[in-house]
């Protein structure tokens, strides 16, 4: 596994990606994602490798996870893309269970 995940997951980075202010801090989504289902999806292996490495911190082993706001900045700014369209992008898949 990258350390750069281990390290990233480790300090749950709270600003990654955002733009604005402040104080919109917490506002962005948080979803559960079917980390089975998403590992077999093509071109998201940096994706699971960051899921992973948070799941083992989280000493979770469930095949369902709770990907929170800043991680989902970090992952969607790893992957280029806006939070929203990165969230897209996982439904479209059909890995998102839910999401708030």
């Amino acid at each position: 596994m990258d350390d750069d995940f281990l390290e990233a997951a480790a300090r749950h980075p709270s600003r990654a990606g955002r733009t604005g202010d402040e104080r919109d801090r917490g506002r962005t989504a948080a979803i559960a994602v079917d980390l089975p289902r998403l590992k077999k999806q093509e071109g998201f292996s940096s994706v699971v490798e960051y899921l992973t490495a948070i799941q083992s911190l989280r000493g979770d082993s469930s095949s369902m996870m709770f990907v929170r706001g800043d991680d989902l900045d970090a992952l969607a700014e790893r992957n280029g893309h806006p939070v929203p369209e990165f969230i897209d992008r996982l439904d479209q898949l059909g890995v998102v269970v839910s999401s708030n």
